[in-house]
């Protein structure tokens, strides 16, 4: 298994000669490996937009975005354990504002306004 880092160059390298479909396997096989690695998924995205799979960059848009929503859960539970009361305070108070979860990650907003833009292509393609 090649470390990301060399698997990252490598697949660059394949973007810069324009050999996209090999650029995106490389992309791929990082992001099965780590999930949460953004750069990886950006360029996977760009590429896939540029390869015309639009149902590879759906599904990748809804796995990124599940598992990057699952790992800040996972840091606020962490993060709960450790500081008990602080965080019944912020509980109740998000629960009292609106019962929601308050915040998202930035590049969780950026990848669901590119999803509704893309169902939005898609249902007009």
């Amino acid at each position: 298994m090649e470390h990301h880092t060399d698997l990252f160059a490598k697949a660059r390298e394949l973007e810069t000669e324009m050999n996209w479909p090999e650029a995106a396997s490389a992309y791929e096989i990082i992001v099965k490996q780590d999930p949460l690695n953004e750069m990886a998924i950006q360029r996977l995205l760009i590429l896939y937009r540029k390869l015309k799979e639009s149902k590879k960059e759906l599904r990748l848009l809804d796995e990124s975005i599940k598992a990057n929503q699952a790992n800040y859960l996972n840091q606020q539970k962490n993060w709960g354990k450790k500081n008990k009361s602080a965080a019944k305070i912020s509980g109740a108070l998000a629960k009292r504002l609106s019962g929601e979860e308050l915040y998202k990650e930035p590049i969780v907003l950026r990848w669901q306004k590119r999803k509704q833009g893309l169902l939005k292509k898609l249902k007009t393609d």
